[in-house]
């Protein structure tokens, strides 16, 4: 990985899985669970009927199968940059090691993989449910169901689920690949990048909450 650039080939592998799971759930999972917003939205009198109805026609569309798909595929690749790059802050400008982005870029990518297992899970999981609203793989699980949920009930799902077996084995992998590839001590680069996933965590947490409509 030092050597050369090989983060594209995990990024793709990722990215079109990403594109196939979105494709496939569209009709059997995502679109009931849009259509159960937009009644939500209507009942509260947040939209009016025709509103509604416009937004069934567009959604129904076929286009939109792919449009979906293609935004979904291109928010996970605008994700592992944005990570890499937190990943190359706590490593070279927290740690003071030389350490390239390229590098952080190769260790994210990589350490991404772990994650296919999850997303081959929410796949079985939102196709046998039919949703894809209320999976989770952290905490959060065990967490009592509540619809519409309050905002302290999202913040705190977003927190919990952070703390899921998968999130916590990409955090290891990464901190595995950083040491080897920057030389800085295991130890101290576990501590930077545990505390930026905590602070991630945290903000993201916030962030739901306070977008979250009020109950």
């Amino acid at each position: 990985l030092e050597e050369r650039a090989q983060w594209w080939f995990p990024l793709v592998v990722i990215t079109v899985l990403q594109l196939v799971i979105m494709s496939l759930l569209y009709h059997r999972a995502y679109l009931p669970m849009y259509f159960d917003q937009l009644d939500a939205q209507l009942a509260s009198g947040a939209i009016q009927q025709a509103q509604a109805a416009r937004a069934e026609q567009i959604m129904q569309s076929p286009v939109m199968v792919y449009v979906t798909a293609g935004m979904a595929g291109l928010t996970n690749a605008i994700f592992m940059f944005l990570m890499a790059l937190l990943v190359w802050f706590g490593v070279s400008f927290m740690l003071g090691a030389r350490f390239r982005y390229r590098l952080a870029l190769e260790t994210t990518t990589w350490a991404a993989l772990v994650w296919i297992p999850q997303q081959i899970a929410f796949f079985a999981l939102a196709w046998s449910q039919q949703t894809m609203k209320g999976i989770h793989f952290g905490l959060a699980a065990f967490l009592p169901d509540a619809d519409p949920p309050a905002r302290w009930h999202t913040a705190l799902s977003v927190i919990l689920d952070a703390l899921g077996p998968f999130n916590i084995w990409f955090v290891a992998v990464a901190v595995l690949g950083c040491a080897a590839l920057s030389g800085a001590p295991r130890r101290s680069v576990a501590w930077v990048l545990g505390g930026l996933a905590v602070v991630v965590a945290v903000v993201s947490a916030l962030v739901s909450g306070w977008l979250a409509p009020a109950s």
